[in-house]
């Protein structure tokens, strides 16, 4: 009994409460240095490798240009419920499954040889996602996803990667049956029109030019060239695949036309590019009128989160305010 009353007094007294209270403390002081040192170095870590690949940023951005781009022009709208949004099922060499966001109906697009560039790069887009969630340092992986533009963590276990990724489609159409009949082409740039690349040549009447621009975002210069043969009276004019998915070349027959149209014809596509005033209001009010990077309030701008020059359109999920200065340091980067 003598020998138990000691140890309860020992463990009672003063100076043992003092010793337990530095031990704690000690202990506390030693976790806070390693967890330091650990931080530090995974945050030189992630500064390195941010430096040397640098490049792998552009993979998304390939993506988005040779795969998303030319799938949200060209796929149309869904004959079962109208829908314009989509998700990516499954993608083999040969065939593209789509499935209707709302309804869940299925589509399927046949892949051609002129399909590898957009095959790849979402091959690469898919290696770049998987980096980014199984990375082993943590700051890495964090940094890596808040670059993705898809939120992958939705998915269930198991499921394909791609089946993350959705798309707005930018087509009036509505599909008139599952099986889409358009060419999925991935090109180099889509405001350039390149005769090595692959592309469709179409006549038109001039009373149907107009409906070739109806509902397209397109650039000011979207016409880079233009060819007169006066003994046909006609006109070819050369369209990337920006409009289309698939750059055309496409001759248009005069019938008569001014030479003051091709001026009209230039002013009705820059008008295209224009931010609507019920979006900019919108906008206005959801980011509550201040720079959604740094809170200022001074020389505001409306920007595309998708760059324009990248397929970005005008639509209210795509825009956002920011200030002059760090709309500047943004330049065409996706964000």
């Amino acid at each position: 009994m003598k020998l138990l009353d000691n140890i309860i007094l020992q463990q009672t007294s003063p100076t043992f409460f003092i010793v337990s209270i530095i031990a704690v403390l000690l202990f506390i002081v030693i976790i806070g240095v390693v967890g330091g040192s650990k931080e530090k170095n995974d945050n030189k870590q992630k500064e390195d490798w941010v430096l040397n690949n640098s490049d792998k940023f552009k993979i998304q951005d390939d993506f988005i240009l040779n795969f998303i781009n030319p799938l949200s022009i060209q796929t149309p709208k869904c004959n079962k419920c109208n829908s314009n949004v989509y998700n990516i099922w499954d993608i083999n060499s040969r065939e593209l499954n789509l499935k209707c966001a709302e309804c869940k109906k299925n589509y399927k697009l046949e892949l051609i040889e002129e399909s590898t560039v957009a095959i790849n790069s979402i091959s690469k887009y898919i290696e770049f996602v998987q980096e980014a969630l199984i990375n082993g340092n943590e700051k890495i992986r964090e940094y890596l996803k808040n670059k993705l533009i898809y939120n992958f963590s939705s998915l269930r276990n198991n499921q394909p990667l791609i089946r993350a990724i959705s798309f707005v489609t930018k087509s009036e159409k509505i599909a008139t049956s599952t099986k889409f009949n358009f060419k999925l082409i991935g090109y180099t740039n889509y405001y350039n029109f390149n005769k090595d690349e692959y592309f469709e040549k179409e006549n038109i009447e001039l009373k149907d030019l107009n409906s070739l621009f109806f509902h397209n975002e397109v650039k000011d210069n979207i016409i880079k060239t233009f060819d007169e043969n006066l003994s046909k009276n006609q006109i070819t004019l050369q369209m990337p695949a920006i409009i289309f998915g698939v750059q055309k070349e496409i001759t248009i027959y005069r019938n008569g036309l001014l030479e003051n149209k091709i001026d009209d014809i230039k002013n009705q596509i820059k008008e295209s590019r224009r931010i609507s005033q019920s979006t900019k209001d919108k906008v206005w009010r959801r980011d509550e009128g201040k720079c959604v990077e740094c809170g200022s309030k001074e020389k505001l701008e409306f920007d595309h989160i998708i760059p324009f020059s990248k397929g970005g359109s005008n639509t209210y999920r795509n825009i956002q305010l920011l200030c002059e200065p760090c709309n500047r340091s943004k330049s065409d980067k996706i964000g």
